[in-house]
């Protein structure tokens, strides 16, 4: 329901520093080193995946990007925030009191027409689809709405006072009225009989 999409490891995390060297700018997040080590690898596919190069492609699908980052080189967690558009970003001591042991927490807060990407259907197709050459696991977690019945006791009380009365004028046979609601939507079914 927050449309964002979280990827989170358990790492090592970033210092400050390395948020501002990993993370600055697009140009010092790692393309340039990564162009200089593909010359000298001449193309060797290893290397892609590494200096972050594809960071910043998360701008196509979100308005604003949250990293939270805890290094196990030092106690505080930083907070990388930066939004699409904008040139600039800001790094602060992370408050949000969402403790991570270490690691790092990427938050994509999607854009209007991308927001399709938070389905868990979708998200894992595309998961399977372009992780297939990943060494380590990526594991999809969601959480999904099931359906409960409730009984609904002060409304059945009042329609099974109804039911005795309407039977009791009628003179006809006393019937049981139970009233139950779904958890799922608004719907109310009324159960009657012995």
């Amino acid at each position: 329901d927050a449309k964002t999409i979280t990827i989170e490891d358990s790492g090592i995390g970033m210092t400050r520093e390395q948020l501002l060297s990993n993370l600055g700018t697009i140009a010092r997040s790692g393309t340039r080193k990564f162009m200089e080590a593909m010359k000298e690898a001449k193309g060797d596919a290893n290397l892609i995946g590494q200096f972050g190069v594809g960071f910043y492609s998360a701008f196509l699908v979100a308005d604003r990007v949250t990293v939270h980052t805890r290094s196990h080189e030092e106690e505080q967690q930083w907070l990388w925030e930066s939004n699409v558009g904008s040139h600039q970003f800001t790094i602060k001591e992370d408050d949000s009191g969402e403790r991570l042991v270490r690691g790092t927490r990427v938050v994509l807060h999607l854009k209007e027409d991308a927001q399709e990407l938070a389905d868990p259907i979708r998200l894992a197709k595309l998961i399977k689809q372009y992780s297939q050459f990943i060494q380590f696991p990526i594991k999809l977690y969601s959480s999904r709405k099931e359906a409960k019945q409730v009984v609904d006791e002060a409304a059945t009380a009042k329609r099974q006072e109804e039911a005795d009365k309407i039977a009791k004028d009628k003179n006809e046979e006393l019937i049981k009225v139970r009233l139950v609601s779904c958890s799922a939507c608004c719907c109310i079914v009324v159960v009657t009989g012995a």
